[in-house]
């Protein structure tokens, strides 16, 4: 939050369980780990803070971007971590170590969203440039290497705020500033489907775990 904390909830009954302060820092993005035992954090201090759940405390810290950063993703198998930033780059991590694997480099602008794909061989990304880009990885073994950017899909008039896998991997979700959601047939880069119904930008767009669902919210406060 913009108040430069993290907040967590009892999903069941609504409650804050937790609050982390990150002092002076905004947060921007928060995701938990595959594993349920971490939580990731995105700070405009060009950095990524790994919290150990068990402990409530700062674990790492990832340092390598040179703008903010909008955006993370684990990886299926939450042994990587992808982070977009507003210096155009996405850098990918191993989340163990530390260490920084490799950065993809394409987008002209900033970068809202970035996201694994279910099989973790690929990763969508959205961008002020109006782009969506998708990125195969190089892997040996499930282990990382590096990545190719192999596609660019083109539809949205605005910024693109949000991008989002269904579950099987099949189908991509982007929401815009255009005040749009499309969806996409993520092997072919086709667009199925615009969907219209937020009077502002839409801020993000999250498949339920059965895929039957699409959630979204904008700033029209729906």
């Amino acid at each position: 939050s913009w108040d430069r904390s993290i907040k967590i909830w009892d999903v069941k009954n609504g409650k804050e369980i937790k609050s982390l302060s990150t002092n002076i820092y905004i947060v921007f993005s928060v995701i938990f780990s595959p594993d349920g035992k971490h939580i990731a954090c995105a700070n405009i201090d060009n950095a990524i803070k790994i919290w150990d759940i068990s402990t409530w405390m700062e674990s790492k810290i990832f340092s390598g971007h040179t703008d903010d950063i909008r955006s993370i993703s684990f990886s299926k198998d939450g042994r990587y971590l992808a982070s977009g930033s507003g210096d155009k780059t996405i850098k990918i991590w191993e989340v163990k170590s530390g260490k920084e694997i490799t950065t993809l480099i394409g987008h002209g602008d900033y970068i809202y969203s970035v996201a694994f794909s279910p099989d973790g061989e690929y990763i969508a990304s959205g961008s002020v440039d109006k782009t969506i880009k998708i990125w195969k990885l190089d892997t040996d073994q499930s282990i990382i290497k590096s990545g190719v950017e192999i596609r660019t899909l083109v539809g949205h008039s605005s910024y693109i705020y949000s991008v989002a896998f269904n579950p099987d991997g099949k189908y991509l979700a982007s929401g815009s500033w255009d005040n749009t959601i499309k969806l996409w047939d993520f092997h072919n880069g086709i667009e199925l489907k615009t969907i219209h119904g937020h009077n502002n930008y839409v801020r993000s767009v999250c498949f339920s775990p059965d895929g039957t669902y699409l959630a979204s919210s904008g700033k029209d406060k729906t």
